[in-house]
């Protein structure tokens, strides 16, 4: 009997970008199927998107889209792309068409949900930005943490230490207090998560939950007990 000779390196990536290219296949195709039996046919109307803000010194005309050719369209890109997977040379768009499926799904949401109404997109993707900033700062964090092997999983709580002193810090003693005093007792949990792990050899999991958990009940209390009577206390100045 002759042993059958084992798949080369090569042939295994290829086989499994294949494999990937054909459920990214199927999974534009559902979103296609999605977009026109589930946006398409509830859809009436024009959606109107303002580009401008009243007070802005530049204003833009709306952005008026009608809702229902432009989700048959949409659903008819996902499909075009999904297909694509399935012929030759599609593998080598894999990643790329699943981005573009992913941001026409998106703007088929906002049209489909804006059908027959106004929406400041300007104010949303203001909104957007502000939101996000915290949510980048945590996961850069995250990644210095991963540098050097701990597993953070306290972020959370240390902004929220942070945001908290820094309000309460500053409704006091005035906007830069506010903010030495957040970067210090964000460093100072940081500090403690770090002694914690490393020092005394506590599991990076519970160490993290442990903050958290100290945190959230810390702040709530104070909020609570003392914030919601001395409302001075939550006012801290913005800086320009």
């Amino acid at each position: 009997m002759t042993a059958r000779a084992a798949p080369a390196p090569a042939d295994r990536i290829d086989t499994g970008k294949q494999r990937q290219a054909r459920i990214v296949g199927f999974l534009l195709i559902g979103l296609a199927i999605f977009t026109a039996f589930v946006f398409g046919l509830d859809a009436a109307g024009d959606a109107t998107f303002r580009l401008s803000r009243p007070r802005d010194p530049f204003a833009l005309p709306d952005l008026v889209v009608p809702a229902a050719p432009f989700l048959h369209i949409a659903a008819a890109l996902l499909a075009f792309l999904g297909a694509r997977q399935f012929l030759r040379g599609g593998i080598r768009w894999t990643a790329l068409s699943l981005g573009i499926g992913l941001a026409i799904l998106v703007a088929a949401f906002l049209v489909w949900a804006t059908a027959g109404k106004a929406f400041s997109l300007t104010g949303m993707l203001q909104a957007t930005v502000v939101r996000a900033v915290p949510i980048a700062l945590g996961a850069l964090a995250g990644v210095l943490c991963e540098r050097v092997a701990v597993v953070n999983i306290a972020i959370e709580g240390m902004l929220l230490a942070g945001a908290f002193t820094g309000a309460l810090a500053g409704s006091v003693i005035g906007g830069w207090g506010g903010l030495v005093s957040a970067v210090a007792i964000g460093g100072l949990f940081g500090f403690i998560l770090a002694a914690l792990v490393v020092t005394y050899r506590m599991d990076q999991i519970i160490a993290g939950v442990v903050i958290n958990l100290f945190v959230l009940g810390l702040t709530s209390y104070v909020t609570s007990q003392v914030l919601s009577e001395r409302t001075e206390l939550n006012n801290a100045p913005v800086f320009r």
